[in-house]
């Protein structure tokens, strides 16, 4: 699929890598497209870092939403990775009953983790947006980091201390952190066989969802081509690099969104 008309695309080892590529207008949506996103920002991030993203796709005719999620600076890792897959299925609900016929999930770094899982676990959205996917449990140098925590969180699941909370370790592009939640709700998100790892998700996939994933040419570790290396056969997925580092993916990848969403519901 040919989803770029603002920058030069060549095709190189199945992946559609952007050449010289800046966050550039995308062009209007026909009117009556009825197209809608929930965008989902990062780890420790708030709707706010999706501002350029967001304006780009409102710009061509999307309604968008980004709310803010349970694992945002504000909320701390609120909820566990299964009460915040209803959690975004909420969102799309919503999206729905304003009328929304074509509705998109998406996110960047956690977000994209998110809209992955969500994608797995529910059928009511129409494509899948992945902006430089992150958080990995499941990937040897994140669990090495993360690994006592992990063993504390399930020595207290193994106590009935489920809802006992605690200060656990984290890990986001090369800093370490420390949070504070329930065992349960760690373990969720870190447990390296557990609901989050990106392999297990993106194997799950249904045939016939269409994916769409953003890496960074900048990026210390892009993840799409991870992604595409599990997926079941039949599951479509098309990948664009821009010249970004890892937090700028969505506002320089934003227009190229825009157009393959534009392909699909033009179907």
């Amino acid at each position: 699929m040919n989803i770029g008309i603002a920058c030069r695309y060549s095709l190189v080892s199945a992946l559609l890598v952007v050449a010289g590529c800046n966050s550039t207008p995308a062009k209007p949506l026909p009117p009556d497209s009825r197209v809608g996103i929930v965008l989902m920002h990062g780890k420790g991030g708030m709707p706010k870092s999706l501002d350029g993203a967001a304006r780009i796709m409102r710009d061509a005719g999307v309604l968008v939403v980004t709310p803010e999620m349970p694992w945002s600076r504000g909320r701390g890792y609120a909820k566990d990775y299964a009460d915040s897959m209803q959690e975004i299925g909420g969102h799309v609900r919503k999206l729905r009953d304003r009328g929304v016929r074509f509705v998109f999930v998406g996110g960047h770094s956690m977000g994209a983790n998110a809209a992955l899982g969500y994608a797995v676990r529910h059928g009511d959205f129409d494509g899948l947006l992945l902006f430089a996917p992150g958080h990995v449990p499941g990937v040897s140098g994140f669990d090495g980091k993360v690994a006592d925590s992990v063993a504390r969180a399930a020595q207290m699941l193994a106590e009935g201390k489920d809802e006992t909370t605690a200060d656990f370790d984290d890990f986001n592009q090369g800093w370490r952190s420390t949070i504070r939640t329930s065992a349960a709700i760690y373990s969720s998100w870190f447990d390296p066989h557990g609901p989050a790892v990106m392999s297990t998700n993106a194997a799950a996939l249904a045939p016939g969802i269409p994916v769409f994933c953003a890496d960074g040419r900048r990026e210390s570790h892009p993840k799409c081509g991870d992604v595409r290396a599990h997926l079941a056969p039949g599951v479509s997925m098309d990948t664009v690099t821009v010249d970004a580092e890892h937090r700028n993916v969505p506002d320089m990848a934003a227009s190229d969104a825009v157009e393959w969403m534009r392909a699909l519901v033009s179907k």
